[in-house]
């Protein structure tokens, strides 16, 4: 619940428990309660980064996908990179 949500952003530093509701939680609802308790914004923007480690693959898997439709003289390997991703 959202009780639990407002506990755990409450806490002083960051632990996995701020992390798993900073990355897993509700985008809007967990933005707006940290706003309201007026959290360190840099704190929760730290508490986020490791949403990078999802989103890279992601996009360099798109933009070989993206890149393999429009060049044919490649041989393929931007469709085999996409794959492999």
């Amino acid at each position: 619940t959202m009780k639990a949500v407002k506990h755990i952003l409450s806490r002083q530093g960051l632990d996995v428990a701020k992390v798993a509701v900073l990355c897993g939680g509700p985008d809007w609802p967990t933005s707006v309660l940290t706003g309201i308790l007026r959290l360190n914004a840099c704190q929760m923007l730290l508490g986020t980064t490791p949403m990078i480690f999802l989103i890279i693959p992601l996009v360099l898997a798109g933009a070989c996908m993206l890149k393999s439709g429009q060049e044919s003289e490649s041989g393929g390997i931007y469709s085999n990179i996409s794959s492999v991703m």
